[in-house]
């Protein structure tokens, strides 16, 4: 063991010392010693380089991307803006649909939940779920927009009732 190891850390100059490389070792000897220790081998190396496909699998289809559909591969190949564009359009049409169930379908009194709210309910959130799993890729932006649009409606039908005292009766 090279004596400046022994050294006391806090001395004047000993790190200046060890930086410096203490002065014993020749660069040569360094050298040596940092390639030894750096080169890991072949079994070590935690990351493996994927081959890039053969031509025969881009036309078979067969290419593992990690996406599990063609739907996804597809969304996938949008750009950005065209993706915002269908998003908000999707989520424009969901809720509307959403406030269209809750108040032009005719509700079943008998029943504890009226069915016309399990469909509200099931095309405002469980349809942008669904969608979010099969494309694999954030709908965030069609959500908001779909609350936009259910709240739009339900601002509307609010509206309506006063205007036409159908809340009066």
């Amino acid at each position: 063991m090279p004596e400046d190891m022994n050294k006391d850390m806090n001395a004047p100059g000993a790190r200046d010392d060890i930086m410096a490389g203490g002065g014993d070792e020749s660069p040569a000897d360094l050298s040596t010693q940092t390639d030894a220790v750096s080169t890991p081998t072949p079994d070590e190396s935690e990351s493996v380089v994927p081959r890039p496909p053969d031509d025969d699998e881009i036309l078979n289809g067969t290419v593992d991307d990690g996406y599990n559909n063609d739907l996804a591969r597809k969304v996938n190949a949008l750009s950005v803006d065209v993706w915002k564009k269908i998003q908000i359009i999707a989520g424009i049409i969901l809720g509307i649909a959403s406030g269209a169930c809750l108040f032009l379908m005719e509700s079943n009194a008998d029943s504890f939940i009226p069915m016309n709210f399990l469909i509200a309910l099931f095309l405002a959130m469980i349809v942008p779920n669904i969608a979010q799993k099969q494309l694999q890729r954030k709908v965030d932006i069609g959500r908001n927009a779909l609350l936009i649009a259910l709240a739009s409606v339900i601002m509307i039908y609010i509206v309506y009732g006063l205007a036409t005292g159908t809340f009066t009766q």
